[in-house]
This record gives C-alpha cells, structure tokens and sequence, in this order.
C-alpha cells in the first residue's frame, strides 16, 4: 500500500467514524441570542468622467483615476463575469453621463494570465471601437466584423461563455465626434457577446 493510499484510508476513516459518533441534541441556551453581523459590502470606487469628452482620452483619464485610488504599475480595466476576482483587484464603477460601467481595476496586470480569469474560455477577439461602434477581429485571422451587441441566438450565448475580449480604444480610430459617454455605454454592453473584456491602461 502506498504512502497516498494510506493517506487516503486514514481520512475516509476519519469521516466515517465522525458520521457514526452520535450528535447530541441541541440545547436551547438561556437568554438573548447575539445579533449576526452584518456582511461589508465590497468598497465600490467611483470613477466620474466627462460624457461630452472625447472619447480618445477615455483611457488616460480612467488610468489618472486609477492613480488616485492607490492602483499602480502596470494596469488593465476588466468587467464582466470574473470569477474569482483577481488579488488586489479594486472595485469600481465608471460614470460618464448617463452611462455606467462596473469592473475591476487590476494592478501589475502584466503577471495575469488574462485569458485565465474564467473557467471555461477557449477563445479570444480583439476588440476596437471607431465611429459606428464596436468591431472585432481575430489574432489569426483577418479583417475585422462589426459587433452587434446582445446575444439571444443559443449558439450566440454559448460562443459568448467561452469567449473573452481585448480592448484598445485607440485615438486613431476615433473621431473628436465621439464621446466617452458614448464609448461607456458600448462597453457596457459587450459581455452580451462575451464572457469579460480587458482594456489595459495607459501607463
């Protein structure tokens, strides 16, 4: 029998001696039960931005924010469903106008494994915006597609849950014509057709 197997023996035999051991019953206690404690809700950081500023600003003002609120070196913006969340991650929520946004500020994003946030995901799609809205393209492959947010084909749905987003806004494909507002709300919308997304910041 080898070392495991003895191992394995001796906590199966610990779990069922427990489940044998008769439980005593459960005797009220006098007096006042203690109140539970409420559980801490996450801090959520809150991040404003101008709507009506151009949209090719939106990544040095989010990383200038980022900056305030403690997270350092190099760092990526991540929503959508993560789980868990990565360590020394910092809640927050973008706002510009109208538009929110809620995600994750990651520090020293280099050392993640982005495509690693989530079970499950086989693919990536390079994501970019200009005027007419989101596009996607492929690493290996090429010219790009225009992406129409909000998955209902069942096909669609399972393709977004095994999928995850690289984001650039970049000032070359934006025209001063659009806004940050604009650009939040889009974002918003992109793990319909995705599981998370990750922009990394300007250092």
């Amino acid at each position: 029998m080898s070392r495991v197997d003895i191992v394995i023996l001796g906590a199966v035999i610990v779990v069922m001696g427990c489940a044998a051991t008769p439980k005593e019953e459960a005797r009220p206690t006098a007096g006042l039960s203690r109140p539970e404690r409420p559980v801490a809700e996450p801090r959520v950081h809150l991040v404003s931005l101008d709507a009506r500023a151009p949209a090719n600003t939106f990544g040095s003002e989010l990383a200038a924010r980022a900056a305030e609120i403690g997270v350092t070196g190099p760092t990526a913006f991540v929503w959508g469903d993560v789980s868990p969340v990565p360590p020394g991650a910092r809640r927050v929520e973008i706002r510009a106008g109208s538009a929110s946004l809620r995600g994750f500020l990651i520090p020293s994003a280099h050392e993640v494994d982005m495509g690693q946030l989530a079970t499950g995901i086989h693919d990536v799609v390079m994501v970019g915006c200009d005027d007419r809205g989101l596009y996607g393209s492929h690493p290996s492959g090429p010219g790009r597609h225009r992406i129409e947010l909000g998955a209902t084909d069942p096909e669609l749905r399972r393709e977004a849950r095994e999928s995850f987003a690289f984001v650039s806004v970049m000032p070359g494909d934006l025209s001063d014509s659009v806004t940050s507002g604009q650009v939040v709300s889009l974002l918003h919308d992109l793990p319909t057709r995705v599981r998370y997304a990750v922009m990394a910041l300007p250092s």
